[in-house]
């Protein structure tokens, strides 16, 4: 029994093997489409820049001290007030006890503006302490403090962009005027002054100016973002758009300026740069570009 059994089990599996049904071919798989930003390459000037902070200040401020020791009788000026040469800033009595003098007045010695008086009426004056500043608030200008390794970059006439809190989205642009000769030894910077370019009625003394100095320009240059930058062994590249597919194109990369890496070969103008959504494509892929413009100039 046992074999007529397995005969007839073996007759069934051979039955089944031999069918004539052919196997359900795989049903194609749809070529996907990845969608990816892009920025066209084209020539145009980087900068390399240093970062600072600086206070704005009257140019040409000039201290006023007394010529007597005395008790300030009275000051008939405000801050800020405008002052001709010869107005009386402050009157001292010189008296002391025992001795009676004539009042003393104290004049400005320049036409400007009023923009420290530390005295009042009732302290003592004396030649060693100033009694005002006098200066004019047309004329301003930044002083900032430069680590000492940009020294070397420096120079008079250098461009420089100044921003301030009270203007957030405004610059104004400005122009190195003079470089101290000296490093601080604690601070390990050299001090700056710049002056604005156009005089300006937004900016005034006593304010804290970001400044921006444009250290070196590399004019005429093509650069992509150095995030899109792929490197394969000895192999540096990016991708490309051509035809609606994504291209591996080698580059020679150069210089990093601000985030951007300049491309001496490789890439030409007009090309189409993939700079977000490259990290999984590979060569010939389908490619929808869903930003593609020109970068803002650096």
């Amino acid at each position: 029994m046992k074999k007529i059994f397995l005969l007839s089990l073996m007759a069934v599996l051979l039955t089944a093997c031999t069918t004539n049904e052919e196997p359900e071919e795989p049903m194609p798989k749809e070529k996907t489409v990845s969608s990816v930003m892009a920025e066209t390459a084209e020539e145009q000037t980087l900068y390399e820049t240093c970062s600072a902070n600086g206070n704005i200040r009257v140019a040409g401020s000039i201290e006023v001290f007394p010529v007597l020791t005395g008790r300030v009788v009275s000051s008939p000026v405000k801050m800020g007030q405008p002052l001709k040469k010869g107005d009386v800033i402050a009157v001292i009595d010189p008296s002391i006890n025992g001795s009676n003098y004539a009042l003393h007045k104290i004049l400005s010695p320049v036409e400007g503006n009023l923009l420290s008086i530390p005295v009042q009426p009732g302290t003592i004056a004396s030649p060693e302490n100033r009694i005002a500043v006098v200066g004019n608030l047309s004329e301003l200008q930044i002083v900032a403090c430069i680590p000492e390794r940009f020294y070397s970059y420096l120079y008079a006439g250098m461009n420089a962009d100044v921003s301030v809190e009270a203007y957030a989205n405004e610059t104004f642009a400005a122009t190195v005027k003079e470089i101290s000769p000296l490093i601080d030894e604690n601070s390990r910077t050299t001090e700056i002054i710049l002056t604005l370019n156009q005089k300006n009625t937004k900016l005034c003394a006593g304010m804290f100016a970001d400044i921006t100095l444009y250290l070196k320009s590399y004019p005429g240059v093509l650069s992509v973002p150095s995030g899109c930058i792929s490197v394969r062994g000895s192999e540096t590249f990016v991708y490309t758009v051509k035809n609606g597919q994504a291209q591996l194109t080698g580059i020679t990369p150069g210089t990093v300026i601000n985030g951007r890496t300049i491309v001496t070969g490789g890439i030409n103008a007009g090309d189409l740069v993939i700079t977000e959504g490259f990290e999984t494509l590979t060569e010939g892929e389908k490619v929808n570009v869903i930003a593609d413009g020109k970068k803002d100039k650096l």
